[in-house]
């Protein structure tokens, strides 16, 4: 073997270098075009994946505008939904993919409700999925892909990668999904799909690479040195470009005027990275920037306070500002009102020599730099100022006000999501406070006082169960007689490890972390079982008042389910009266006629609850009938030392009464109150002056 190979002549060896030649180009060619393409198309894929949600979260809001304006019912705007993303529901609860939307060959919709079950599937709608698990075999511990798909959703939006089986197959192949929340129904959007799916084109750019270099490696054989030379240079030119693409560097060569493969080579590298700056500029653009503000989003932020960190030369504090009742105002006025006012308060960001952002739903940033913290809350107040004058300018119903948090400055030791983190817990420190148009820092404290907030929803959670939870009655009384006419029914919590909380702590809890539908649902049957002590205790004629949250009011299942523990623990319609307030008409107020007109026809009389206490009660009070008025406890307060409040009340009672409305005064607890009270014309009475809620 030796022996031969000293033989070869210096035309074989000029072969043998050529081919050697060839082959190694070639290859410096073809696998990073390959790379470079496949990564381009994941990166085409993730795009795809992400706008087919977003449009899908379109289609939903479209949807319930139309829910709102009363055209469709939910249930068939949700249908419809199903049907556009997916298709028609089959017989045996399956669907078959023949919506228009193209995510691969694999690729489908999915979408979940925030506890986990599948509101849209091919085959497993209206399953439990919150527990799957991924199938790699090689991991540790258990992957919950569906929990992360919610918890990504929940955080403004994010990408799943897991392992999954091919549709009727055992093989094992890595899917990913990109998942956001609709909030106003409850639903986590997801579209995924299997990456091969996206990426499988590329593999036609492999092959075209190994056939040009089979094809080289032949001409290679038969041309002479001087061809060799000739195209040599290009392609030299070429693998330089390849190189700096790698590193996102996206140059074109110099053409050449050969039509041969190298000429044609060329001219599909340069298309392929005018392709590639295109793709680039749109992804940087959706990665980076929010489309309804222009402002620069969430990524940014993060990527840019890295640099931040590298070169401050200053403290430097995070403010995030969050739109005051703006889920209000969006249901009041819909989406394309909260759509305007983002885009209005986007523009007058954009005005102000800070660098500011849209960090998710309507929180934005803002970084200030400053020696010291006293001047923060100086420069904060300018710029506030500034932007509520500008945004109460424009055309919008109600008047703009916000929430404001910050955090101490920033070393290099700190983490960006570390930093980011402390400004959202001071920014949920400011909100659970009422805490508005001004600076709040972050403090240790803050996370103390926000994780006993934990503590106390998991301890709540648990003990509405039980009979740590229980009902107190108080009287509501006929002042003629001073004998009650009914009871209005009071949630009592004592826990066993925070003691005695009070209502005003526990309720708006269960409301803020959606326990409200599971509580309501408790108390109703714990009123049910209590129902013939109570008519024991106060007296067969009483009627029992119920607080309805709005929340359960308006739940697509309340109905049915108030009928049937009506009937299960055989307690008469006409004992009851559910009492609402006026937070309960925001929504829908021809829902709410709706609601309240079938619950009159069961014999369930309805009360106006905090009568007074807001700006809309009178417009309530003319377009829809109760049974009886419950006047806020302000006007209470105040009546017997404050003329303007006892007229207030008189005025009130006059009103509800016109109406054909029975007036209850709450909180009364003073004797002159009770003779002013009656003096008005108002002879149903609650407060401590007669009698305090009691357990039975």
């Amino acid at each position: 073997m030796i022996r031969r190979a000293i033989k070869v002549t210096l035309n074989s060896k000029l072969i043998i270098y050529t081919l050697l030649l060839l082959l190694s180009t070639g290859l410096f060619i073809g696998v990073p075009s390959y790379r470079i393409a496949k990564h381009s198309l994941e990166e085409k894929g993730h795009t795809i994946l992400m706008n087919g949600v977003h449009s899908a979260i379109h289609l939903m809001a479209e949807k319930n505008r139309a829910v709102q304006a009363g055209t469709l019912t939910l249930e068939e705007a949700q249908e419809s939904v199903k049907v556009t993303l997916m298709g028609p529901k089959n017989t045996d609860g399956t669907r078959e993919i023949t919506s228009n939307f193209n995510f691969g060959e694999n690729g489908y919709y999915i979408i979940y409700t925030i506890d986990g079950r599948e509101v849209l599937h091919p085959t497993l709608e209206g399953l439990y999925v919150y527990n799957e698990v991924d199938k790699n075999p090689k991991t540790n511990s258990p992957f919950y892909l569906v929990r992360d798909k919610i918890e990504k959703a929940q955080s403004g939006g994010g990408f799943t990668t897991y392992t999954w089986t091919y549709p009727y197959s055992d093989k094992l192949g890595e899917k990913i999904a990109y998942s956001e929340i609709f909030e106003e129904w409850g639903w986590v959007v997801s579209a995924g799909t299997y990456i091969s799916d996206f990426n499988q084109e590329a593999t036609p750019i492999l092959q075209l690479t190994l056939f040009l270099i089979g094809f080289s490696v032949l001409a290679g054989i038969l041309l002479s040195g001087h061809y060799i030379a000739s195209f040599a240079k290009p392609i030299m030119s070429l693998e330089r470009a390849m190189k700096a693409a790698e590193y996102g560097d996206l140059n074109k060569v110099k053409t050449i005027k050969r039509k041969d493969e190298i000429g044609r080579l060329l001219t599909g590298f340069n298309h392929m990275i005018e392709a590639m700056r295109a793709s680039k500029i749109q992804v940087e653009n959706f990665a980076y920037y929010d489309s309804v503000t222009g402002l620069p989003n969430r990524n940014k932020l993060i990527m840019e306070t890295e640099y931040m960190k590298e070169s401050a030369n200053q403290k430097t504090y995070l403010l995030l500002i969050d739109i005051k009742d703006f889920g209000i105002l969006n249901s009041l006025h819909g989406i394309g009102y909260g759509d305007k006012i983002l885009g209005e308060l986007g523009r007058v960001l954009k005005t102000l020599s800070y660098a500011c952002y849209r960090v998710s739903g309507n929180t934005f940033a803002i970084w200030l730099k400053s020696e010291h913290t006293a001047q923060i809350q100086e420069q904060f107040s300018e710029i506030i100022e500034g932007i509520e004058d500008r945004m109460n300018n424009a055309v919008f119903a109600n008047k703009i006000e916000f929430f404001v948090s910050g955090t101490t400055s920033m070393f290099l030791n700190e983490t960006v999501e570390g930093y980011i983190k402390r400004a959202s817990l001071a920014m949920q420190y400011a909100k659970a406070n009422s805490i508005i148009n001004e600076v709040v820092f972050y403090s240790d404290e803050m996370e103390r006082i926000l994780q006993h907030e934990t503590e106390l929803k998991e301890a709540f959670s648990q003990d509405m169960y039980t009979d740590s939870v229980f009902m107190a009655y108080q009287p509501i009384v006929d002042s003629t007689t001073g004998l009650p006419v009914g009871v209005e029914a009071l949630a009592r919590w004592t826990s066993s490890t925070f003691g005695n909380i009070s209502p005003g702590i526990f309720i708006p809890l269960a409301t803020k972390h959606n326990l409200m539908i599971e509580f309501s649902q408790v108390i109703l049957v714990k009123i049910f079982n209590d129902f013939d002590a109570i008519k024991k205790k106060f007296g067969a004629s009483v009627y029992c008042s119920i607080n309805i949250s709005p929340i359960m009011f308006l739940h697509r299942e309340f109905l049915v389910y108030f009928k049937d523990q009506l009937a299960l623990h055989n307690v008469m319609p006409e004992d009851i009266v559910l009492e609402i307030t006026e937070d309960v008409f925001i929504t829908d107020l021809k829902q709410v006629r709706r609601i309240m007109d079938q619950l009159k026809r069961m014999g369930v009389r309805i009360a106006l609850d905090d009568f007074g206490s807001g700006y809309s009660s009178m417009n309530y009070l003319k377009n829809l009938e109760f049974d009886l008025i419950k006047i806020d406890k302000m006007f209470i307060d105040e009546m017997h030392t404050d003329d303007k409040a006892h007229f207030m009340f008189k005025t009130i009672v006059s009103i509800a009464h016109a109406y054909g409305a029975r007036i209850v005064a709450e909180g009364v607890e003073e004797k002159e109150q009770a003779e002013l009270v009656r003096a008005s014309g108002c002879h149903l009475i609650q407060g401590y002056y007669y009698h305090k809620p009691e357990a039975l």
